[in-house]
């Protein structure tokens, strides 16, 4: 194995430990859907078969742009180049990247792939001068990590390979991989959005003591039989799930009154012999990865009535992903409005549960 291999190889493995240890803190991080850009540092280890395969430095910028919580795509360009003795490498690279991140936020592993246009020039004090403009393909990972809501890093470990026309005069190469490690700060232009709090009403009661003087009075009469109670209605119970959970989450919120009032009904009619959970969420993001959120937040309601004394066989949860959506927000194009106008899809419907009372 060749040391630029080696190095590479060694690298590539610090930075998937990295990703393994950061992939359980990231969970409770809140998902930035805006875009970025990306300032890094680069060293260069050359292809061997170049007259000067020293390490090398070098730079670039990207801008990010964020397809949905697993996917990313860096658009922009980057130079470095290494000298030693009078030889000479120079390898500027513009390209496309997507990123696959395995955590939606805080720390990011990802794996990426590329393709783009190099610009090669390599000076031989004893062969002369060659410059190739080629196409490449690189591929490799790396992590990011998030300082606040919008400063951040990235660094990545890949190997750029670039496809000559023709063979040059340097060895016959026809082709060419380099190892690039790449470091830098990211800075997303605004923070990801927040969900509202849940109001909490208070109520003041002021008990009031009178002392009486005079004679009782004589006992009243019999009070009247009051009327039987009017019978249940049954009815559909929709929550929103801003009211629940944090946008992109299933974890409930410490206080669920609602859910606490269905979790009282059910234990005081046995008659309710059995409750359906239906879980949605909006359009944003893949379809697998909208169901199974579907079908996290609907067991997560499960099992917050479970824990206030409801049988598991009276409840079932099912995950709707983005079907029957109660809005479709067509116009809007910035994704921060865009979460706010879908906000009505992401819910969670409780049917049926009987209530002696109306239902907000």
């Amino acid at each position: 194995m060749t040391r630029q291999k080696s190095l590479a190889m060694n690298v590539l493995a610090a930075a998937a430990t990295l990703a393994c240890i950061g992939t359980v803190s990231a969970q409770e991080n809140t998902y930035n859907p805006n875009d970025y850009i990306l300032l890094n540092g680069s060293a260069i280890k050359p292809d061997s078969k170049f007259p000067e395969d020293k390490t090398g430095w070098g730079g670039g910028v990207k801008l990010g742009i964020p397809l949905n919580p697993s996917w990313d795509l860096q658009i922009g360009g980057n130079y470095a180049g290494s000298k030693n003795n009078g030889s000479k490498m120079h390898e500027y690279l513009g390209g496309v990247d997507a990123l696959y991140m395995f955590t939606p936020a805080g720390f990011r592993p990802f794996v990426l792939v590329g393709v783009g246009a190099s610009r090669d020039s390599i000076t031989d004090a004893g062969v002369g001068y060659e410059r190739h403009t080629s196409p490449y393909v690189n591929a490799g990972l790396g992590f990011q990590y998030k300082f606040t809501p919008t400063l951040g890093m990235q660094a990545d470990v890949r190997e750029t390979d670039s496809f000559y026309h023709h063979r040059d005069t340097l060895d016959g190469m026809k082709n060419a991989a380099n190892t690039y490690v790449n470091v830098g700060l990211t800075w997303a232009f605004g923070a990801p959005p927040t969900a509202a709090p849940v109001p909490v009403t208070e109520t003041n009661r002021t008990v009031e003591t009178t002392t009486v003087t005079t004679p009782p009075p004589p006992p009243p009469p019999p009070a009247p039989v009051p009327p039987p109670p009017p019978a249940p209605m049954m009815k559909k119970y929709t929550l929103s799930a801003s009211e629940l959970f944090a946008f992109n989450s299933a974890k409930l919120g410490p206080n669920q009154p609602k859910l606490d009032e269905v979790a009282a009904t059910m234990n005081a009619n046995s008659d309710i012999a059995s409750v359906t959970i239906v879980g949605y969420t909006d359009r944003i993001g893949s379809k697998p990865y909208n169901q199974k959120l579907s079908e996290e937040r609907a067991n997560s309601v499960k099992q917050y009535l479970e824990s206030k004394g409801i049988s598991a066989t009276r409840l079932t949860a099912v995950g709707k992903g983005e079907a029957d959506p109660v809005v479709e927000c067509k116009d809007e194009k910035k994704r921060p409005a865009l979460i706010k106008c879908l906000e009505p899809n992401r819910r969670v419907e409780i049917e049926p549960v009987t209530f002696t009372k109306q239902v907000n």
